[in-house]
């Protein structure tokens, strides 16, 4: 007949430490009368079961208090711009309105590197030609199926 394995009072101890936050390092040294290597430790799937288990309620909570969604951060961010507005800061209504934008997708930040080939590139001082082909380079980048059959000029 087989016996299920279980953990000892000491790999008990030392699951709860780790799931308390303590370095597995840490957790060893006070958990065990004879020293043991801890990563072997966090490698046993008793332990690492047990650890999960202590640690279940904890990230349930915190999964609960930090639930966010798109809507409830575009609310917030709408409820500050209008109370910040409504106190005439608008420095601080600007901020919000501008964040919001940002999080639904409205504004990039660009950056541009040195090492960007079409950094300082003035495209007024482009000919016809030279703006198509940058046109259809920048389409073929952004879409490898991009169709360059024809491209309407003015």
């Amino acid at each position: 007949m087989k016996t299920i394995p279980t953990l000892s009072l000491e790999d008990n101890k030392f699951a709860q430490n780790v799931a308390a936050g303590m370095l597995p390092k840490e957790a060893a040294k006070v958990s065990y009368s004879r020293i043991k290597q801890p990563h072997y430790l966090m490698k046993n799937p008793l332990i690492a079961a047990k650890i999960a288990e202590y640690r279940a309620p904890v990230i349930a909570a915190e999964s609960a208090y930090v639930q966010i969604t798109l809507t409830s951060h575009l609310q917030r961010l709408d409820d500050i711009g209008k109370k910040a507005e409504a106190e005439s800061q608008y420095g601080a209504a600007i901020t919000a309105e501008v964040n919001r934008g940002k999080v639904v997708g409205l504004y990039v930040d660009k950056e541009v590197s040195k090492d960007d080939p079409m950094a300082g590139v003035d495209l007024n001082r482009l000919t016809s030609e030279e703006l198509h082909e940058f046109i259809r380079l920048t389409n073929k980048v952004r879409d490898p199926f991009y169709d360059s059959a024809v491209i309407e000029s003015n």
